[in-house]
């Protein structure tokens, strides 16, 4: 998790706080992360951020960093019951 939200930090200095496919991808990084370990509420909060970045960024359009983050937010509330 350390990493992955040093990642996070450093790519949101690099690019700002406008949306950018990077930062929309340390997002995806930290919900698995959180999946992984079992948190499925933070998961679904990076999930979620994740994904409205990267509709930002890609648009309505099918693209594959899209449906992982449905992938990630559908398997959170899967955890939930």
């Amino acid at each position: 998790i350390e990493s992955h939200t040093q990642s996070l930090e450093m790519r949101r200095q690099i690019f700002g706080h406008k949306p950018h496919p990077y930062i929309a991808g340390s997002l995806h990084n930290l919900a698995s992360a959180h999946s992984a370990l079992g948190d499925a509420v933070k998961a679904m909060e990076y999930s979620t951020q994740s994904l409205e970045m990267q509709r930002q960024v890609f648009g309505d359009k099918p693209h594959p960093a899209i449906a992982d983050s449905l992938n990630n937010l559908g398997s959170a509330y899967s955890a939930l019951g």
